[in-house]
């Protein structure tokens, strides 16, 4: 089916655009997903998985063998058609704008590029009641803000039954976070999307007090300006520092789970910045390791040389050394200890 999706404000029948998000343990489900899905479902899919940011980009040459459906070209404000299949690239966002597709080198979120909110979120603003949004197997809480977001808008909403999940606590945060239209094993929902599809998107459903924070959060994963001027009207500073730049942190209003922006764009869930934090403290143990061990080697050429001049270092130096190799033992074993058994929530 080549026909173009309809712009935002055109009547149609259904939900005409589905977004699909996962982490670890979400290519199978994709598969037997998209493998039951018909080749003429009147719908667009789009797809978010989280890789790595130098993979290669396999995943619609592994999808292919499985469906009917044609996989489209990912470029930068390619139209969009029904039928097709849309895969983030790595180490880019995908996006929906209009009746487009939009790919930017946009700021991570949630530690991730691409990651799955900034689809949702933007599917749900530009599409409102006719997105259905399908939360797969995965990790900590990237897509829990963005499926929040599209059940604000009007969209549908569905979970992969966390029973037959390889890594359910994706699908349980979002869960614990929010009432979902419909809790499915992969293999049963190609009957609900194609039903959402084909019918009628139902009463609408909108709740305005998210309206300003969804609209700004897709805002800035699109337009590369400052939005600090936005992030102070609309939140707060919540005191903390972005990892990923070192800048303040403002604390969103409402929302699912509780949300962090900076100013050049950096989003986090709680989950993922208490992560990002843990990485950055890490590197920051480390450089203090590296400084130590660097200060003791000098003061210790500083002894060999008074040695060889048979001189006698000063007592007061020795100590400070000494102290040095003690300090630089005690960071050494600790960090090999927070390694150890270390898991992501």
């Amino acid at each position: 089916m080549d026909k173009p999706l309809p712009s935002p404000s055109a009547d149609q029948e259904g939900r005409d655009v589905i977004v699909i998000g996962g982490s670890s343990g979400s290519i199978e489900p994709l598969r037997s997903l998209i493998a039951t899905i018909p080749a003429d479902i009147p719908a667009a899919l789009f797809v978010v998985i989280h890789t790595s940011e130098t993979g290669p980009y396999l995943l619609p040459s592994l999808l292919r063998k499985d469906t009917a459906l044609q996989f489209a070209t990912v470029e930068d404000k390619t139209p969009v058609s029904y039928g097709r299949v849309y895969i983030a690239r790595p180490n880019l966002h995908l996006l929906l704008e209009d009746d487009h597709i939009r790919v930017v080198f946009g700021p991570k979120e949630n530690r991730l590029r691409p990651a799955i909110d900034p689809l949702f979120r933007s599917a749900a603003w530009a599409r409102r009641n006719r997105v259905t949004g399908i939360l797969l197997s995965g990790g900590l809480d990237d897509g829990v803000a963005g499926l929040w977001d599209i059940h604000c808008c009007g969209g549908a909403t569905i979970v992969q039954e966390p029973s037959s999940a390889s890594f359910p606590g994706l699908i349980h945060n979002a869960l614990n976070a929010m009432s979902v239209d419909y809790v499915a094993r992969p293999e049963e929902m190609s009957k609900i999307v194609h039903k959402l599809a084909s019918t009628g998107p139902g009463e609408t459903r909108e709740i305005p007090e998210e309206q300003d924070r969804i609209k700004l959060e897709s805002d800035i994963e699109k337009e590369p300006v400052d939005h600090s001027a936005k992030l102070q009207q609309l939140g707060e500073i919540s005191g903390y520092t972005c990892p990923g730049c070192g800048g303040p942190l403002w604390k969103l209003p409402n929302g699912a789970i509780d949300r962090y922006r900076c100013r050049v764009g950096h989003g986090y869930s709680s989950n993922s910045l208490f992560q990002a934090c843990w990485d950055a403290s890490e590197r920051d143990l480390y450089s203090a390791l590296q400084l130590l061990e660097e200060n003791a080697q000098v003061g210790n050429q500083i002894i060999r040389k008074a040695e060889k001049n048979n001189t006698l270092p000063q007592p007061e130096v020795v100590d400070q050394i000494r102290r040095l190799e003690k300090e630089a033992d005690i960071l050494r074993d600790l960090l090999y200890e927070r390694t150890q058994g270390r898991s992501e929530p």
